[in-house]
């Protein structure tokens, strides 16, 4: 079963991918509620996918996208991002994350996402 560390600083978001993921066939073994905690995760579970929220307080997911992939360049990370944040996507791109979603998504299209991301 692939591994997935979820981060975003609303805590409702995460609850949210843990209900979305909660019947799929990925499993949360982490939640974080900022980058460094994400960064942290990685580390300690080296899950098979990461989403990051691309703003969060402290160590933003972009932030946290190049510490990840610096550690592990074949790090698999999401970014969850609203439609006003192009600029914050390419760059993402650029820094190595497999894909992205905008917010509100539903749950069927995270887990689309992230089958295409783990099969990559």
């Amino acid at each position: 079963m692939p591994t997935v560390i979820a981060a975003d600083d609303s805590s409702m978001i995460r609850i949210m991918l843990k209900k979305f993921l909660r019947d799929s066939e990925f499993e949360i073994v982490g939640l974080a509620k900022d980058g460094d905690e994400a960064v942290a995760m990685y580390k300690e579970y080296r899950p098979d996918i990461v989403t990051l929220d691309i703003t969060m307080p402290g160590l933003n997911g972009l932030g946290a996208l190049m510490e990840i992939t610096e550690f592990d360049p074949e790090a698999k990370c999401i970014m969850l991002t609203t439609l006003d944040q192009d600029e914050m996507i390419d760059e993402a791109m650029q820094h190595g994350a497999r894909g992205y979603i905008i917010k509100p998504f539903e749950g069927l299209q995270l887990i689309e996402k992230m089958r295409e991301v783990v099969g990559q």
